[in-house]
Protein backbone atom coordinates (compact mmCIF):
# COMPACT_ATOMS: atom_id res chain seq x y z
CA UNK A 1 0.00 0.00 0.00
CA UNK A 2 1.56 3.27 -1.07
CA UNK A 3 1.44 6.35 1.12
CA UNK A 4 -0.50 8.55 -1.30
CA UNK A 5 -3.28 5.96 -1.57
CA UNK A 6 -3.37 5.67 2.20
CA UNK A 7 -3.47 9.45 2.54
CA UNK A 8 -6.35 9.75 0.06
CA UNK A 9 -8.31 7.04 1.85
CA UNK A 10 -7.67 8.68 5.20
CA UNK A 11 -8.80 12.08 3.86
CA UNK A 12 -11.97 10.59 2.38
CA UNK A 13 -12.69 8.63 5.55
CA UNK A 14 -12.17 11.74 7.68
CA UNK A 15 -14.50 13.79 5.47
CA UNK A 16 -17.12 11.05 5.65
CA UNK A 17 -16.62 10.92 9.42
CA UNK A 18 -17.09 14.68 9.69
CA UNK A 19 -20.36 14.54 7.76
CA UNK A 20 -21.53 11.48 9.71
CA UNK A 21 -20.77 13.04 13.10
CA UNK A 22 -22.68 16.18 12.08
CA UNK A 23 -25.66 14.16 10.87
CA UNK A 24 -25.67 12.04 14.04
CA UNK A 25 -25.56 15.22 16.15
CA UNK A 26 -28.49 16.59 14.16
CA UNK A 27 -30.43 13.38 14.70
CA UNK A 28 -29.51 13.48 18.38
CA UNK A 29 -30.87 17.01 18.59
CA UNK A 30 -34.20 15.84 17.20
CA UNK A 31 -34.19 12.96 19.66
CA UNK A 32 -33.32 15.38 22.46
CA UNK A 33 -36.22 17.60 21.41
CA UNK A 34 -38.49 14.59 21.69
CA UNK A 35 -37.14 13.82 25.18
CA UNK A 36 -37.59 17.46 26.19
CA UNK A 37 -41.16 17.43 24.94
CA UNK A 38 -42.21 14.09 26.41
CA UNK A 39 -40.25 13.83 29.65
CA UNK A 40 -38.94 17.39 30.20
CA UNK A 41 -35.32 16.22 29.95
CA UNK A 42 -33.49 19.12 28.33
CA UNK A 43 -29.89 18.05 28.91
CA UNK A 44 -29.85 15.71 25.88
CA UNK A 45 -31.19 18.46 23.64
CA UNK A 46 -28.70 21.01 24.97
CA UNK A 47 -25.75 18.65 24.44
CA UNK A 48 -26.58 17.89 20.81
CA UNK A 49 -27.50 21.49 19.99
CA UNK A 50 -24.14 22.51 21.42
CA UNK A 51 -22.43 19.95 19.14
CA UNK A 52 -24.16 21.49 16.13
CA UNK A 53 -24.17 25.20 17.00
CA UNK A 54 -20.75 25.83 18.54
CA UNK A 55 -19.61 27.79 15.44
CA UNK A 56 -22.41 30.30 16.12
CA UNK A 57 -20.73 31.13 19.43
CA UNK A 58 -17.36 31.47 17.69
CA UNK A 59 -18.76 33.69 14.92
CA UNK A 60 -21.01 35.71 17.26
CA UNK A 61 -18.61 38.71 17.43
CA UNK A 62 -18.85 39.04 13.63
CA UNK A 63 -22.65 38.91 13.58
CA UNK A 64 -24.27 42.32 13.01
CA UNK A 65 -27.02 43.65 15.27
CA UNK A 66 -30.50 42.43 14.52
CA UNK A 67 -31.64 46.06 14.16
CA UNK A 68 -29.25 46.59 11.26
CA UNK A 69 -31.38 46.27 8.13
CA UNK A 70 -28.68 47.00 5.56
CA UNK A 71 -27.99 44.66 2.69
CA UNK A 72 -24.44 44.03 3.93
CA UNK A 73 -25.72 42.93 7.35
CA UNK A 74 -28.21 40.55 5.74
CA UNK A 75 -25.48 39.09 3.52
CA UNK A 76 -23.17 38.66 6.49
CA UNK A 77 -25.89 36.88 8.48
CA UNK A 78 -26.52 34.57 5.51
CA UNK A 79 -22.79 33.86 5.14
CA UNK A 80 -22.56 32.97 8.83
CA UNK A 81 -25.56 30.65 8.57
CA UNK A 82 -23.92 28.90 5.62
CA UNK A 83 -20.53 28.76 7.41
CA UNK A 84 -21.87 27.06 10.56
CA UNK A 85 -22.47 23.58 9.08
CA UNK A 86 -19.31 23.86 6.99
CA UNK A 87 -17.25 24.66 10.09
CA UNK A 88 -18.90 21.75 11.91
CA UNK A 89 -18.00 19.29 9.17
CA UNK A 90 -14.48 20.73 8.84
CA UNK A 91 -13.78 20.50 12.58
CA UNK A 92 -15.18 16.98 12.89
CA UNK A 93 -13.26 15.92 9.77
CA UNK A 94 -10.01 17.22 11.26
CA UNK A 95 -10.77 15.40 14.50
CA UNK A 96 -11.48 12.18 12.58
CA UNK A 97 -8.27 12.60 10.55
CA UNK A 98 -6.20 12.98 13.72
CA UNK A 99 -7.78 9.86 15.20
CA UNK A 100 -7.12 7.87 12.00
CA UNK A 101 -3.56 9.16 11.81
CA UNK A 102 -2.85 8.15 15.43
CA UNK A 103 -4.47 4.76 14.85
CA UNK A 104 -2.28 4.18 11.78
CA UNK A 105 0.86 5.23 13.65
CA UNK A 106 -0.02 2.87 16.50
CA UNK A 107 -0.61 -0.01 14.08
CA UNK A 108 2.73 0.59 12.31
CA UNK A 109 4.52 0.78 15.66
CA UNK A 110 3.00 -2.52 16.80
CA UNK A 111 3.96 -4.26 13.55
CA UNK A 112 7.65 -3.35 13.90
Amino acid sequence: MNTSGSLKRRLLASLAGGVLIWLLALGGAFLGALFAYLWHVKSVLEFFVWLIAWPMAVLEPLTPNSEDTSREAANLRLAILIAVPLLDVLAYSILTYIILWCWKAKAVKEMS
